[in-house]
């Protein structure tokens, strides 16, 4: 996802992550630069069945997918004499993307 902000608007991204299972990998890289907020997301899975006794380890790999899913961005823009300021909160998260 690439995300192009206005001008005067900083953005906060959440940390990637990088989970590597002999199953499954899950990537997430997330980085602003200047106006622009890029994220991306890959899942591979490498095999279909994941043995009984795996289970508390495919666990551990799909919380970590889910609480990657669950950090928010947040976007900031500075108080400005001119413009009233929105009644909800000053700093405000964005929609997660869905990649």
């Amino acid at each position: 996802m690439i995300l192009h902000l206005p001008p005067g608007t900083t953005a906060r991204t959440p940390t990637g992550i990088a989970v590597v299972r002999d199953y499954a990998t899950f990537a997430s890289q997330y980085a602003t630069k200047e106006l622009t907020v890029t994220a991306s997301r890959h899942i591979n899975f490498l095999s279909r069945e994941v043995p009984a006794d795996r289970a508390a380890d495919y666990n551990a790999f799909l919380r970590a997918v889910q609480s990657d899913e669950a950090q928010d961005f947040t976007l900031e823009r500075p108080d400005s004499a001119s413009a009233k300021p929105a009644p909800a909160a000053e700093k405000q998260p964005i929609a997660k993307p869905q990649l």
